[in-house]
């Protein structure tokens, strides 16, 4: 048996979904480029290394969409420096799955 991991990191299909950030490690600000699908919607969802949900965004808006995120938590306080997970998570127009990508970030101080 021969195991050959995907590449990118993706999970998504061919043009589904294409998300850089940069830059990476970052301080104190990192952003976040999107190239959504036409009449999708999508979720970037930041993770600390516990699983604990540190920072959502929503995006509702095809074509290319920038985020910048502050390495603030959802209460506005500052994150530790670290290892965060960023999961992107594209829907359809009928609000069902399509593809879902994730990336590494690193908050450096």
């Amino acid at each position: 048996i021969q195991y050959t991991p995907p590449t990118g990191g993706s999970m998504a299909r061919p043009g589904d979904l294409d998300v850089t950030c940069y830059p990476n490690p970052f301080n104190p600000n990192i952003t976040i480029e999107l190239q959504i699908p036409t009449l999708h919607r999508a979720t970037a969802d930041i993770y600390n290394v516990r699983g604990q949900l540190v920072q959502q965004f929503k995006i509702r808006g095809s074509g290319t969409n920038k985020l910048s995120w502050d390495a603030k938590d959802l209460n506005g306080r500052n994150i530790s420096a670290g290892l965060y997970l960023l999961n992107v998570s594209l829907y359809g127009p009928s609000g069902d799955p399509r593809s879902n990508q994730l990336i590494k970030i690193i908050h450096a101080k």
